[in-house]
């Protein structure tokens, strides 16, 4: 029989999380590397939060040793996993056929080396209430596993942070620092303490500080996108709460506490979906806007050009319109001067109106 608590009703919900934003940042383009291997890992992380799940909520028996096994497997391939999106992760990639053929075998090795007996798990007691896991002697193997493929991986993401540029380094610079604390904090709840014997019932933490690293990895990814983080963001918090509230509900003994929560789920699903509609028709908006903002620019950029070139042709067509209008003046001034010879008066009178005709059309063309 499951037994439900808020230990295990949240590694649960994270594991619903987990599958959620890892379908959403796949499918944004699901033809790039880094969304597929981004994927895989989320996919992962949730069959990690299941593994967890279950084995902390079922009896001690033949059901939670098995599941004790298979939630190490698991978490043997997540490092494997975040390496490779590391990989894969703009500005270039590093992905090759080698590496991920080295990485594969020596996953494949601690796997086996995690499901035969006494090498990295001796036996499974209960103390306290909680399972407890007693190390074989070769753990050591499987914590250096996990410690240098995601030390590799961190690595990686620095090197590509030192060439990267733009918004593809604010990227791989989000993912450094908003990963490095839940990969670590993992490390430690999950691995460190329960090696030495200490906080073992803080396992569960592990699945917690995996999900700021699927969460902070996906924003990273989809950066340029934030618009849609946002809808993504709503919907993971409506969907939280609708899941908190049905484990709510199954859990409940007295009939009163259901109906209470059973109202109370029903109102919140009605709540939100009107909230999630109301968040996508205003991103909508403000995408739409953007683009009309983007067509502004646009705009006003070839109004500039077309300035421009209005200017450049009125001050060559002025240019080209007064040279000949000033030899007109200057050979009239000339005339009328006496320099070809005397004029008689009606042929100055009319070289004169010639003169103010010529001396008005550069009035106009100034």
């Amino acid at each position: 029989m499951i037994v439900f608590d808020p230990k295990t009703s949240l590694v649960l919900i994270i594991a619903f999380l987990n599958f959620i934003l890892g379908g959403f940042v796949y499918l944004q383009n699901q033809k790039e590397a880094v969304n597929r291997t981004f994927g895989i890992m989320t996919l992962l992380v949730g069959l990690w939060a299941i593994s967890a799940f279950i084995f902390r909520s079922v009896p001690l028996n033949g059901l939670s040793y098995l599941f004790g096994f298979v939630l190490y497997d698991v978490a043997a391939l997540l490092p494997t996993s975040f390496l490779l999106m590391t990989l894969t992760f703009p500005p270039y990639s590093l992905f090759s056929k080698k590496i991920f053929g080295l990485l594969i075998v020596e996953t494949a090795a601690v796997i086996w080396a995690v499901n035969t007996p006494n090498l990295i798990i001796k036996d499974l007691i209960l103390e306290n209430g909680e399972k407890i896991l007693i190390w074989g002697r070769y753990y050591f193997i499987y914590v250096l596993h996990l410690a240098s493929l995601f030390s590799i991986g961190y690595f990686v993401l620095l090197r590509k942070f030192r060439k990267a540029e733009g918004i593809e380094r604010q990227q791989v610079k989000y993912i450094i620092f908003g990963t490095i604390l839940p990969a670590n904090g993992a490390m430690l709840t999950n691995l460190i303490l329960p090696w030495v014997g200490i906080y073992q019932f803080y396992t569960w933490l592990g699945q917690i500080f995996m999900v700021f690293l699927v969460l902070f990895s996906g924003y990273a990814i989809i950066k340029h996108h934030l618009f849609n983080l946002r809808v993504i963001a709503t919907e993971l918090l409506t969907f939280t709460i609708w899941i908190f509230l049905l484990v709510r509900f199954l859990s409940g003994a007295a009939l009163i506490d259901k109906l209470v929560d059973g109202t109370i789920l029903i109102l919140t699903i009605i709540a939100g979906i009107f909230l999630i509609k109301s968040v996508i028709k205003e991103v909508e908006q403000r995408e739409k806007l953007e683009v009309l903002t983007k067509q502004l620019e646009a705009a006003n950029v070839e109004l500039k050009r077309v300035d421009a070139a209005k200017s450049e042709f009125v001050s060559i067509v002025s240019h080209q319109l007064r040279t000949p209008l000033t030899a007109v003046k200057g050979y009239i001034s000339m005339m009328r001067e006496g320099t070809y010879g005397q004029l008689k008066p009606e042929q100055d009178a009319t070289l004169q109106k010639v003169a103010q005709s010529a001396e008005n059309l550069i009035t106009l063309v100034n």
